[in-house]
């Protein structure tokens, strides 16, 4: 019983320690923060946050996989679910939209200076890993579209890689210019069309 009463008092001060360090990334940047920067903000100690997270580049891509990479687990569920194609792609396209809305309160800067900066071996497996997940995922839901026949499969992979860049550069457009909701709906209507674009005839 105490075991379980010591993980969950662990788990709430570990959510703490990222949602300071978050807003520390957000104020000064990534190569800016320190340990101490992120124990301060916490209110701990700099030896109480190593007992949570042995340096910034680890809270970083904590932060990255809770926050960014697990807001599309329902489209890989949807996926294997293999749930209707458009109703998916609609569902990708409405997370997208509200990401992009948000896009003044994310870590995109943080996480790009994280990516130049860090040259390590674990950073750049992270890089790897990360890049490879996200087109597992848009390849996964372009392939439902193939296998339920509302597209054929001709340069799935290259759709897959230009759908990915283009959410990418949207992203930079929609932080640096603080793009309007419409304008997001209109870039996000012409990715759609140019993958139903793919669809058989």
């Amino acid at each position: 019983m105490s075991r379980t009463v010591d993980e969950k008092v662990h788990q709430k001060k570990r959510q703490h320690i990222l949602k300071a360090a978050r807003q520390i990334l957000l104020k000064k940047g990534y190569s800016n923060t320190s340990m101490l920067d992120v124990a301060s903000a916490a209110g701990i100690s700099r030896g109480g946050l190593y007992l949570y997270f042995s340096s910034v580049e680890e809270i970083m891509q904590t932060i990255l996989i809770e926050k960014d990479q697990h807001r599309f687990d329902p489209i890989r569920a949807a996926i294997i679910d293999k749930q209707d194609f458009l109703q998916v792609l609609d569902q990708y396209l409405t997370i997208q939209k509200q990401r992009l809305l948000n896009i003044s309160k994310s870590l995109l800067m943080s996480g790009y200076e994280y990516y130049a900066f860090e040259k390590s071996a674990s950073s750049q497996e992270f890089l790897t890993k990360s890049l490879a997940d996200t087109r597992r995922t848009v390849l996964g839901l372009l392939m439902l579209g193939v296998d339920q026949e509302k597209m054929h499969d001709q340069q799935i992979e290259d759709l897959a890689d230009y759908c990915i860049l283009t959410i990418e550069g949207l992203s930079l457009f929609c932080y640096l210019h603080q793009a309007d909701e419409k304008y997001i709906n209109r870039q996000l209507a012409l990715l759609k069309k140019t993958i139903m674009n793919n669809k058989r005839n």
